[in-house]
């Protein structure tokens, strides 16, 4: 890597979208790293760190903990072989797995109760009530407590 493919802490915080900041305290959990420094002192980053930083993102987008994805890290930066690295790292993928498999299924009865919600809320389009009132026979149906399902929870 030449000194024209590092780039100064503020580079990087351009390119990602990150904050100076942010770029120190992913370091202080040991996710990023500077390859090096300049004469004055000012950290030296290569262009991967770009996508780690990338890939830092997709992991929180799917809502994995900074502190779970340095785990993940250090199994590599902290290991000798690549049979220790994995030994480590498999555990904390089987966890991550079950995690991610937990949160689908809330997710999926979230999209389901909406879904649920939706399909009431077209049937009270032409509604002149208020909502949930006691003499609206719609809004009383079946097992949801009002057409307007979980929202009618919500307000009540």
């Amino acid at each position: 890597m030449t000194a024209r493919d590092m780039m100064k802490i503020g580079g990087l915080a351009k390119l990602t979208g990150k904050t100076a900041r942010t770029i120190r305290y992913y370091e202080e959990l040991e996710l990023l790293s500077p390859v090096g420094h300049t004469a004055g002192g000012f950290r030296l980053y290569g262009p991967g760190m770009v996508q780690r930083i990338e890939l830092i993102d997709r992991f929180r987008a799917a809502g994995m903990p900074l502190e779970e994805i340095a785990r993940i890290v250090r199994c590599y930066t902290t290991s000798r072989t690549g049979h220790e690295a994995m030994g480590k790292l498999l555990p904390l993928l089987r966890a991550a797995l079950g995690e991610v498999e937990t949160r689908m299924a809330v997710l999926r009865r979230f999209r389901d109760e909406i879904e649920s919600t939706r399909a009431s809320a077209e049937r009270c389009l032409g509604c002149t009530r208020k909502p949930a009132e006691e003499s609206c026979a719609e809004c009383h149906s079946g097992s949801r407590k009002g057409a307007s399902g979980f929202i009618g929870e919500l307000v009540k």
